[in-house]
């Protein structure tokens, strides 16, 4: 939580191990579910390691997972932040205005990510807060960006897009 007290658990699920099941409806990441102290359409992972530096550079990058958020911060990203389990929701949204006006956002390159952009988006627009797309670079997630090549992670952070233009160089793209 924003005070650094641990209030849930994640886990991420890299591959399939042999012999042993994994439910098949698991997601990529495993969280603690709803109790009092963790909500997961509240809580974002990462917000009190982040807060300083959203406020200072008076945004915020959401990205879709921990790990991203981890490695974001390794690559210099300190503003990198994750939903916890759900998708972006108007109560992450109103606690990152409290620390800057805008909000990049980072979500992978797949079906997934694509929806949950265009959720986020939406959100953000109507309720009045500047969003922008940080295009993804290699076609990757943040983590395995940061991972193979933190620079072109640096870069597209700073070069963040509005929606619109995302749409189209990725429809011209194809």
């Amino acid at each position: 939580d924003t005070q650094d007290q641990v209030i849930g658990f994640s886990g991420r699920v890299f591959d399939k191990i042999p012999g042993k099941t994994v439910h098949a409806d698991a997601g990529k990441y495993i969280n603690t579910p709803n109790t009092l102290l963790y909500d997961k359409s509240r809580a974002l992972y990462g917000l009190e390691k982040a807060k300083l530096a959203i406020r200072e550079a008076g945004s915020s990058v959401l990205v879709e997972g921990n790990l991203d958020v981890v490695m974001s911060h390794q690559a210099g990203v300190k503003n990198a932040v994750a939903p916890c389990g759900t998708a972006f929701t108007l109560d992450h949204l109103k606690t990152l205005k409290r620390y800057g006006e805008k909000i990049l956002l980072a979500f992978d390159d797949d079906a997934a990510g694509e929806a949950a952009l265009k959720k986020g988006v939406n959100t953000a627009l109507a309720n009045g807060i500047s969003v922008m797309v940080v295009a993804m670079p290699l076609g990757k997630d943040t983590a395995d960006v940061v991972k193979e090549k933190p620079e072109l992670w640096l870069e597209a952070v700073a070069k963040p897009v509005p929606y619109m233009e995302f749409i189209l160089s990725k429809t011209l793209a194809h």
